[in-house]
C-alpha cells in the first residue's frame, strides 16, 4: 500500500540530530515505506527583542561600567537574557529619566524606589532589592525624623531622588534641603561641613566607603525604608510585563539575586 502524499511537513519543537541520516532512523517504520521524499521544517525560536532600559546611576544599585551594572542592573540584564530580551542601556540622570520614561512606551527604568507619589506614573514590574536610607553626620546620631528637623539646619540629599521626596513627606522645608549631583559629591560636602548631614541608603554610602572614596561616617539609625524596582513607562507590552516579573521572582526563588548581592560585598 502506499502513501497518497510523498511529501510530509514534519515540525519538531525538540532539536534534531545534526545529521539527516541518523533523523530517518528515529522517525517510525512501517514496513519498507521509504522516506526519502519527507521534508522536514523546524519550528523557529521566538526572536530577541530589543527593549530600552533607561539607567539612572545610583550606586550600587546601578554603576555605568562596562564590566558590571550594579545589584539591580545586573538583575534585571539577566532577566531580561532569560526572558528573551535584549537591552538597549540608555544612562540618564535621575531627574530627567524619571520626568522623560513615564510617557514613552515599553521603556524600561532602574532603580526605581517606589513611592506613592510615583505610583501612578509608571508599571511596576517587580522587586529587586529592598533599600535603607539614614543620616550621616560626622559626629552625632538620630532616633527619628523629628529629632533630625530640629537638629539640621541643612542637610544633603541627591537631587530629585527617594530621598528628597522622603524628606519632603516627613515635613522638611525645602529650603533645609541641599540637593545635590548623585555619587560621591554629597560626602565630600560634609566632610567640608558644607552642611549638617547628608540622607542617603545604607548601601550608597557602604560602596563609597569600599571604593575608599569616603572615610566613613557616624551613622543614625535607618529612617525611610524603600522597594527598589525594575518600571516601565506608563504604556508597557503586558507580555513583556508578566515575562520580566516572572522571571525575577523565579531568579528570587533560585537564588540567583542573592549571589549577585554577594557579589557586591553588601
Amino acid at each position: 500500500m502506499l502513501f497518497p502524499a510523498k511529501v510530509f511537513t514534519i515540525c519538531i519543537l525538540l532539536l534534531l540530530p545534526t545529521n539527516f541520516q541518523e533523523s530517518r532512523a528515529m522517525l517510525p517504520h512501517r514496513g519498507n515505506h521509504d522516506f526519502t521524499g519527507w521534508k522536514v521544517s523546524i519550528a523557529p525560536a521566538r526572536a530577541i527583542e530589543d527593549v530600552s532600559l533607561y539607567l539612572m546611576e545610583v550606586k550600587p544599585y546601578t554603576i555605568d561600567s562596562p564590566e558590571k551594572k550594579g545589584i539591580v542592573g545586573d538583575v534585571v540584564l539577566e532577566a531580561m537574557r532569560r526572558a528573551g530580551y535584549r537591552a538597549k542601556i540608555i544612562v540618564m540622570p535621575v531627574p530627567r529619566a524619571l520626568l522623560l520614561v513615564p510617557n514613552m512606551q515599553n521603556a524600561l527604568i532602574v532603580p526605581l524606589a517606589r513611592l506613592e507619589e510615583r505610583e501612578a506614573n509608571f508599571t511596576w514590574i517587580a522587586r529587586v532589592i529592598n533599600s535603607e536610607r539614614t543620616f550621616f553626620t560626622l559626629g552625632g546620631k538620630v532616633n527619628s525624623f523629628a529629632e533630625a528637623n530640629a537638629n539640621f539646619k541643612s542637610i544633603g540629599v541627591t537631587r530629585g531622588s527617594a530621598g528628597f521626596q522622603i524628606l519632603l513627606h516627613q515635613g522638611f522645608e525645602i529650603s533645609k534641603l541641599k540637593q545635590v549631583n548623585q555619587g560621591v559629591t554629597a560626602a565630600k560636602m560634609l566632610n567640608a561641613g558644607r552642611f549638617d548631614a547628608w540622607y542617603s541608603s545604607i548601601h550608597e554610602e557602604q560602596q563609597l566607603e569600599k571604593d575608599a572614596a569616603v572615610r566613613p561616617f557616624v551613622m543614625s539609625v535607618p529612617l525611610g525604608k524603600t522597594e527598589e524596582y525594575l518600571g516601565c513607562s506608563k504604556r508597557c507590552d503586558q507580555t513583556m510585563v508578566d515575562r520580566l516579573s516572572e522571571t525575577i521572582v523565579e531568579m528570587q526563588k533560585d537564588g540567583s539575586v542573592k549571589k549577585i548581592i554577594a557579589a557586591y560585598g553588601l
